[in-house]
């Protein structure tokens, strides 16, 4: 069985009021706890596959129904991307770390203008909003259905992706599982993914149908999923229409609910982003706080520090915030 990252890439801690309970299930993934293996680097030791074990029962329980699994995060190929960009992520972090022990600034080194947002996407130089990372850094998954027909492709191995299965019913309708957060005892909400080969004018429907929370803002409260088109060049946006958030009948152990919403594509050969709120990564926040040292006031006011590293060996920072730096 693949071993596979427990979690979003990049976001390994959820508010704490937010964990889900601790029902045994055996129709999905099962409470997730960190564990060695002498097969993954230093630092990748609470990847496991309680994911994989999910999905299978899952697919077992659906076999018998006519539904076509377009994305599977547990795949050899695809688990291994995850571990990929989990050890560049964390790669990435030393070096910037290394940099400014040094004394040679951030990495990379970012301008002083925090809202500076161009098409979307920040200018070179610029630190804009959390953006969603380059579409040719993307790899989608294409799959030709027994029917023939033309299906979306998806993806979801980038920094806080989270999407563990796809399955297709039609070309319109896709059923969607969501991952748990790492160190929780299988708790999910938080969703990231990426699709492509809407045509313009398709109304596609997603139901993700494996969340924690009883109740949502979404739905009749009005809370829309955050959208983000690449070729409209708006940026993030609160998007799709008919949003339902009830309950689910993914498993018979354990209360899951369902979000369901639609999207009608603006654009041909678009690639659309969705989440359940606008992503805030690692990889920015480390922009952020460069951002804020090597402005020319602001950095005079702020010493960073490493308090501890994450389980994943990423650096967890903090910052003391003084006018008494800014005599010294």
């Amino acid at each position: 069985m693949a071993e596979i990252y427990n979690g979003p890439l990049g976001s390994d801690e959820r508010d704490a009021s937010e964990v889900g309970d601790d029902s045994d299930d055996q129709d999905v993934a099962q409470p997730g706890f960190r564990r060695q293996s002498s097969d993954l680097p230093i630092g990748l030791d609470f990847i496991n596959d309680d994911v994989a074990a999910g999905i299978n029962s899952y697919l077992h329980l659906q076999q018998t129904k006519d539904a076509f699994v377009v994305y599977n995060r547990t795949t050899a190929h695809e688990s291994a991307r995850r571990v990929d960009k989990l050890q560049k992520l964390t790669a990435d972090a030393t070096q910037r770390r290394q940099a400014r022990a040094a004394g040679e600034g951030s990495v990379p080194q970012r301008g002083a203008d925090l809202h500076d947002p161009f098409g979307g996407r920040p200018r070179e130089g610029k630190l804009g909003p959390c953006v969603p990372p380059p579409v040719e850094e993307l790899q989608f998954e294409h799959f030709v259905p027994p029917d023939g027909k033309h299906r979306l492709a998806f993806s979801s191995c980038f920094e806080s992706g989270n999407l563990a299965l796809a399955q297709s019913m039609s070309p319109t309708e896709y059923t969607l599982l969501v991952d748990q957060d790492v160190n929780t005892q299988g708790y999910t909400q938080w969703f990231y993914f990426a699709v492509q080969g809407g045509t313009k004018g398709m109304k596609v429907n997603f139901r993700v149908v494996n969340l924690s929370k009883p109740s949502s803002l979404f739905g009749e409260r009005g809370m829309r999923p955050v959208v983000w088109s690449e070729m409209s060049n708006r940026g993030w946006e609160r998007g799709c229409t008919h949003i339902k958030y009830n309950s689910s009948t993914v498993s018979s152990q354990k209360d899951y609910y369902t979000l369901s919403f639609e999207y009608t594509f603006e654009y041909e050969e678009d690639t659309v982003f969705f989440a359940y709120h606008f992503p805030y990564t690692f990889s920015y926040l480390q922009d952020v706080l460069d951002t804020f040292a090597a402005h020319p006031y602001a950095g005079k006011l702020l010493r960073r520090k490493m308090l501890c590293k994450t389980i994943g060996e990423l650096p967890c920072d903090f910052l003391e915030v003084s006018d008494d730096f800014h005599e010294e």
